[in-house]
């Protein structure tokens, strides 16, 4: 059993490994030419808008729970 404990940490080492080792790969290939740049740019300030967008929305849901759960929790008499 205790082996098993280790897995999770291993397994875990090995994917950020993976992961760096990916980033390096990405980051040492060319960035292109001016016109795919200009492309890569325009996309990336899309990409940008529409995570801002879902982080807002994100907030406001979590809110609109968050009070509904205080509610029910306090409402209730906390039983």
């Amino acid at each position: 059993m205790e082996d098993l404990f280790w897995i999770g940490f291993v397994g875990a080492a090995i994917a950020l490994l993976f992961a760096w080792l990916q980033r390096s790969r990405v980051m040492s290939f060319s960035e292109g030419n001016e016109k795919m740049r200009k492309i890569a740019a325009s996309i990336r300030e899309g990409a940008n808008a529409y995570l801002k967008h879902q982080y807002t929305t994100v907030f406001k849901v979590f809110l609109v729970v968050f009070i509904l759960l205080l509610i029910i929790a306090f409402g209730s008499g906390g039983a």
